[in-house]
């Protein structure tokens, strides 16, 4: 799945369980053992509290909802849990104690797990029972950890990703070298936390950083010497001038920057995506970077034709481009920078509806052109 995709498929499948009919499921159904089994192999098992806070459902992918007694979770998790390879618990307020009571279940019973995603609770990893020895992936959404009993590196000794958004951290759960850990995504959480995670585990190869200041920034470049993937995708504050150094990041991804210019630089970029109203450096980036090889640039007014057209000079090995365009985009600009950027394999412009016509009937004969429904062009050299 590609960046943040656990949160968003949550949050689809949450909705597909409160919006959809949902079926209840009696005991007796249980007893079922070959159409349960299939229908939890392989799948993400999601358990939620309803909006009604007193009922609860649980989803299987993107299928319907079922609604279902909160006992009967327990023995699903008890009857099925080998079959169990990924599993969320959605329980915002766990005054009933049901969410630890599922974690507690999960870490005895699913031996298989692989990918756990628990929202809400509080020192809900004091339940765990016996370590998650199979789980690869981790995390964690508006819970609170103020105490814990076992380190996290206890309980997951083999996690390579972990997920951690607008959470309460009191205690230092997170302070703790994951030897395995390569992937990380934080996003409104207390920023010692972060700088403690980013200061232990130096191995760390991918790492997505929301509604942060620049030092955490400038943390990871002095403490992840092989991070390969940085994604700044909220607004990051800026509070320094001093120039921030990657040594071996490859793909660079940034959204909204307050506060003035982010003075970072890069040593093997090959992928740049960013947003022009916010990063406004972004072309002094590319410049910085000749051996880039994807850009894509987000704007609200479009990219002018005269950056379009000085990528032909300073972005010489760009191999695919994906602009947003505006009025004033010229037909001329984009079949030029077609026929003399010699590596450009594919071309996605979008918002450009307004000049297809005309761009069908003078692109050159050596390039496939396709429309979306959403007035998205895509070029691709045949």
């Amino acid at each position: 799945m590609k960046v943040t995709s656990f949160f968003i498929f949550i949050l689809f499948c949450v909705c597909v369980v409160t919006s959809s009919r949902a079926y209840n499921i009696k005991d007796t159904q249980l007893n079922n053992r070959d159409l349960w089994q299939k229908k939890i192999a392989n799948k993400m098992l999601i358990i939620q509290e309803n909006s009604d806070k007193s009922t609860y459902s649980i989803s299987f992918d993107r299928e319907n909802g079922y609604r279902i007694e909160i006992e009967l979770v327990y023995v699903l998790l008890e009857q099925f849990g080998e079959y169990i390879s990924k599993l969320a618990i959605l329980i915002e307020r766990d005054s009933d104690g049901h969410l630890k009571k599922a974690i507690a279940s999960a870490s005895q019973h699913c031996e298989h797990l692989q990918y756990l995603f628990v929202s809400g609770g509080k020192n809900v990893l004091n339940e765990v029972k016996k370590p998650f020895y199979n789980v690869t992936s981790v995390g964690f959404q508006i819970s609170e950890f103020e105490t814990h009993s076992q380190s996290l590196n206890e309980m997951f000794p083999n996690i390579q990703r972990l997920e951690l958004m607008s959470l309460k951290i009191k205690d230092d759960i997170f302070n703790v070298n994951l030897p395995n850990l390569d992937h990380l995504e934080v996003a409104n959480i207390d920023e010692k936390s972060v700088g403690k995670l980013i200061e232990k585990n130096f191995q760390l190869k991918f790492l997505y950083m929301g509604f942060i200041r620049v030092n955490l920034v400038k943390l990871a470049s002095k403490h992840l010497p092989i991070l390969e993937t940085l994604i700044l995708p909220y607004n990051t504050e800026i509070d320094c001038e001093h120039e921030i150094h990657f040594k071996n990041v490859k793909h660079f991804e940034i959204n909204q920057v307050t506060g003035g210019l982010i003075n970072i630089k890069f040593e093997q970029l090959e992928e740049l995506k960013c947003n022009s109203d916010y990063f406004p450096n972004w072309i002094s980036t590319v410049e910085k970077n000749p051996n880039l090889k994807k850009l894509a640039v987000e704007t609200r007014e479009g990219v002018e034709d005269e950056y379009i057209l000085s990528l032909i000079e300073v972005s010489r090995y760009l191999i695919e481009a994906n602009f947003d365009c505006g009025p004033h985009t010229q037909v001329e600009t984009i079949v030029k920078f077609l026929k003399e950027s010699k590596q450009i394999q594919k071309l996605q412009l979008n918002y450009c509806r307004g000049i297809l016509s005309e761009l069908k009937s003078k692109i050159p004969d050596i390039w496939n052109l396709r429309v979306t429904d959403l007035d998205v062009i895509f070029i691709e050299k045949k």
